[in-house]
């Protein structure tokens, strides 16, 4: 079978995309693309460039396929969002690289969350990318036969498979196009199977989510967590203090806010999202600010003064407001 396949050009749309590419999507030839065959197809190295830019779209709509699927002519219910979505993709996967790490590693890019419930480990990988990134490039190596192996700090070694470009569209990925984030989480939904046994591993790290299970794969440390309801401001600002100075994770977690939910508003507020992970990379001792950033790279905080990729300030007076725990990692130096 050949993946058809346009080179990157725009005007492109999903809807066009997907009438070229649809007999070989459907993989069983039953006329209805499912988000099973999606997912199947996220692991096909042929779907390249556009194709795995619509690739990437409809498994962010994937519940949107429903059980059964969509025929060609029913693709339009995915609607505006998936058509921006499609258009976003196609600038990611222009951008992507073979190369595992820049070659000067204040090059890299920001880990960015995929279209799974992960940021608990995306914001433990950017926390590590942020204070010592010369320790994620000892831990992925290419091997020879052009896949990966990684170490984790606990001596357990996993290989990987390149992953895909659909993958790196649906999954982690580095905000400039590196492969290092797409597989340090492939790696590590791998080491998390266990009963599991996904097709896809990365889907294994949206259960058993906690900050400090972030920090016990990436870094193989233990950690502390304090609820900011019992937390006093000078502890906060003592713990922080150490912690980055010492290179050490941070992580906040967001307040869930049911309360708002049962009554039929939005969990989110200021768009710091309900039930979220953020990494927290910089506590400013002078002005008593924190410097966060939100996975998604993108959905900041609408008090900050400015804000780029999902990173922004506040001040450490407010972040209880928002927040409910932060995890420290407990490291040894």
């Amino acid at each position: 079978m050949v993946i058809p396949h346009l080179p990157h050009t725009k005007p492109l749309s999903l809807q066009a995309t997907l009438r070229r590419d649809f007999a070989a999507l459907d993989r069983d030839g039953n006329g209805r693309l499912s988000s099973a065959e999606v997912e199947e197809n996220l692991l096909d190295d042929r779907f390249s460039g556009s194709s795995a830019a619509a690739l990437g779209t409809l498994y962010r709509h994937r519940i949107d396929l429903g059980r059964r699927g969509l025929e060609l002519g029913e693709m339009g219910k995915l609607g505006e969002k998936a058509e921006e979505a499609f258009q976003e993709k196609l600038d990611s996967v222009a951008k992507q690289k073979d190369e595992l790490f820049p070659t000067d590693l204040t090059e890299m890019g920001n880990a960015v969350q995929g279209h799974i419930s992960d940021c608990w480990f995306i914001a433990g990988m950017q926390s590590l990318k942020s204070q010592r990134p010369e320790e994620l490039k000892e831990q992925i190596k290419e091997t020879e036969d052009g896949t990966f192996n990684v170490t984790f700090p606990d001596g357990s070694s996993v290989n990987v498979a390149k992953p895909t470009a659909a993958e790196r569209l649906s999954f982690a990925q580095d905000s400039e196009g590196y492969l290092w984030a797409s597989v340090l989480e492939k790696a590590a939904g791998e080491k998390s199977q266990g009963f599991l046994k996904e097709s896809l591993p990365q889907k294994t790290l949206t259960v058993w989510s906690t900050a400090p299970r972030a920090i016990k794969i990436l870094t193989g440390n233990p950690s502390d967590t304090d609820h900011l309801l019992v937390t006093s401001q000078d502890s906060l600002r003592r713990k922080l203090s150490q912690t980055l100075k010492n290179q050490g994770l941070v992580i906040g977690s967001s307040k869930q806010n049911l309360g708002r939910r049962l009554l039929g508003l939005s969990p989110d507020r200021d768009d710091i999202i309900s039930g979220h992970c953020y990494s927290i990379t910089k506590f400013d001792e002078k002005t008593d600010t924190l410097t966060l950033r939100n996975p998604w790279n993108d959905t900041a905080w609408s008090k900050a003064e400015t804000s780029e990729n999902g990173e922004f300030e506040m001040p450490l007076e407010q972040f209880s407001q928002y927040f409910s725990k932060i995890t420290y990692e407990k490291r040894r130096v």
